[in-house]
């Protein structure tokens, strides 16, 4: 039954354009974050975190996530699901423990091995316990650090790069969405089209303009702008 459910929940994310999807040990993530940070914070008992990410180029349907939390009830399991606005969990590095790639210590995206910087990570399913048994380690940061070393094409054309007095550069995502308000990088993110990694995996245009339009509603979001119904009404959780 628990692997049976894991499939109905890849299927159904797949049928809605997210294509990655992962298991992460609520415990283990738990012991790197900060307490305000951590899943049995979001919901007590909570040991399993279903990750949902998009990469490839078929078109979102985000309304499809909000049918991932009722499956899990169904099948007689407590469940919650996390949206990304909420900013109570760190999505990116959930995606990083599910496997799904490395956070780059430079954009500060998850980095996946063939989709690159273009992986989205559309929310999370907090579950009770485990019910589909123990989870291994999956993370790849170890052995896929492809900000190491790189020349760093992607931040040549980026107005929000922040050069610290430690000498780390990077891009700073206040300044990134103070500058898109402003009209800057209007229909896609140069950072996302010069990073090396995935450069093969070019986004269609269309799809490119909606996910970076949804990026920014995102992060205005999350930084406390109270934009959240509009996105809400904009992919279609009414």
């Amino acid at each position: 039954m628990p692997q049976a459910l894991l499939l109905q929940l890849e299927e159904c994310a797949r049928a809605g354009g997210f294509d990655l999807l992962g298991l992460v040990d609520a415990h283990r993530f738990d012991a790197t974050q900060p307490y305000e940070l951590r899943c049995a914070r979001e919901m007590s008992g909570c040991g399993t975190v279903i990750v949902v990410a998009c990469g490839g180029s078929a078109p979102t349907e985000w309304a499809a996530l909000r049918e991932l939390q009722p499956m899990v009830q169904r099948a007689g399991y407590r469940a919650q699901f996390v949206e990304p606005t909420q900013g109570r969990l760190r999505l990116a590095a959930l995606g990083e423990a599910a496997g799904l790639g490395t956070v780059s210590p430079v954009i500060h995206r998850l980095l996946h091995p063939m989709f690159g910087p273009r992986v989205i990570v559309g929310g999370a399913v907090l579950v009770e316990g485990q019910p589909f048994g123990p989870i291994a380690d999956k993370s790849i940061a170890e052995h896929f650090q492809p900000c190491c070393n790189c020349p760093r094409p992607c931040l040549s054309t980026c107005p929000s790069v922040l050069a610290e007095s430690s000498g780390h550069v990077h891009v700073d995502a206040t300044r990134c969405t103070r500058e898109r308000q402003r009209g800057a990088c209007a229909n896609a993110c140069g950072v996302i089209r010069n990073c090396p990694v995935g450069a093969g995996q070019a986004l269609p245009q269309v799809v490119e303009s909606e996910r970076h339009r949804y990026e920014l509603a995102r992060d205005l979001a999350i930084q406390g702008r109270g934009v959240w119904p509009a996105i809400r009404r904009w992919i279609g959780w009414w």
